[in-house]
């Protein structure tokens, strides 16, 4: 019975402060009405796209240079190495091997994308900003700063890269788009000539390597006609050398090699080991499987696209770049103001009566 005559004695203390409590709560409420029409809301324009790895059946072309490669050096150097000579280097394997890997090429995009000097020449290239009446060095400055904006954001999770840029203007909005674009395409271009350099590296390397041991098998056969064979038969080799006869010079050497090889000279024995390393080099020349692949090699390239720079190094469509409005949450200033008023009368109202009914009770 008690709580309710307190209940009652509140409720009747708030309805003599009734003009306090209205007054008050009516100002705070206009003070919220004037925030809500000052307060501007927070817009911002997120620009975004996603680049995926490639999935694996769109690296075939470069799984199979990579194997056709790896194919040349092992059947290359399997016959070369008893020669201890014209070896191919294993680690020619190890670069196509490297791009052909579908990880290995996100994180290569991902450096590209990340790089600075690459950012600040596509913003030059779209013309982000104008120079106007800014210094070289001032406009060069402008342009890394926001080359290295936080509002420029490279996200990399698991097998995609995530590639946003922010801002609070939807003018710069729609130059970041055309940025984006710009910056994914270059990056994309940049990897094309990496892995076009290098395929163009290896074969070169391939087809000079095979020059050479043609030139040097062509030597070798002159040596030992010099050293070996009676003058007809030197006349004739050498018919057949100027028409690159490599199968008629073998089967002249072949009956040379017959008829000495049952000679005990330790010497001329020697000779024989080293003519019939010969025949077999001419052999290996003749039917060389290693032009083969490696024309094989060439049209994988040339079919590729890499050899053009059409070769898609990434997942991604520039035609997916979107721009979100995103628009920042807005109090409701006039109720919060309201609700400010009425509870900080109520403390008045509450702290008025305390204080009067100490002041009666002190008078008596």
């Amino acid at each position: 019975m008690k709580n309710e005559i307190d209940l009652i004695d509140f409720l009747h203390i708030l309805w003599k402060g009734k003009f306090i409590i209205f007054s008050l709560s009516f100002i705070f409420f206009c003070i919220g009405i004037v925030a809500n029409f000052k307060y501007q809301p927070i817009i911002n324009y997120k620009s975004s796209i996603v680049i995926q790895e490639l999935p694996m059946k769109k690296t075939l072309p470069l799984v199979r240079i990579n194997e056709v490669v790896m194919s040349i050096i092992n059947h290359h150097n399997l016959f070369f190495n008893k020669f201890n000579q014209n070896l191919f280097d294993s680690n020619l394997s190890n670069y196509t091997k490297t791009f052909s890997n579908p990880s290995q090429l996100l994180t290569d995009f991902l450096y590209e994308l990340e790089s600075t000097e690459k950012r600040i020449k596509t913003l030059i290239e779209i013309k982000y900003i104008e120079k106007g009446s800014m210094t070289k060095d001032e406009y060069n400055t402008k342009l890394k700063d926001i080359a290295n904006s936080d509002d420029f954001i490279v996200k990399k999770i698991s097998n995609r890269i995530i590639l946003e840029a922010n801002t609070e203007s939807e003018n710069v909005a729609l130059k970041n788009e055309k940025y984006l674009q710009r910056l994914v395409a270059n990056s994309d271009k940049k990897l094309n000539e990496i892995i076009n350099n290098i395929i163009s590296e290896v074969i070169k390397e391939l087809e000079e390597t095979i020059e050479i041991e043609e030139k040097e098998v062509y030597y070798e056969i002159e040596l030992f006609t010099d050293l070996l064979l009676d003058k007809e038969t030197k006349s004739i080799i050498n018919k057949h050398l100027e028409n690159k006869n490599l199968l008629a010079i073998n089967m002249l050497i072949n009956l040379y090699y017959q008829k000495n090889i049952v000679s005990k000279n330790s010497e001329e024995s020697l000779d024989m080991k080293r003519l019939n390393y010969l025949k077999q080099k001419i052999l290996f020349i003749k039917m060389n499987r290693t032009k083969f692949l490696i024309n094989k090699l060439k049209r994988i390239y040339d079919l590729s696209g890499l050899n053009d720079q059409k070769f898609q190094t990434m997942n991604y469509e520039l035609s997916s770049i979107k721009t979100i409005r995103q628009v920042a949450y807005k109090p409701n200033y006039p109720l919060i103001g309201f609700l400010l008023g009425f509870f900080i009368s109520i403390w008045l109202v509450n702290m008025r009566f305390s204080y009067l009914d100490f002041k009666q009770n002190k008078n008596i």
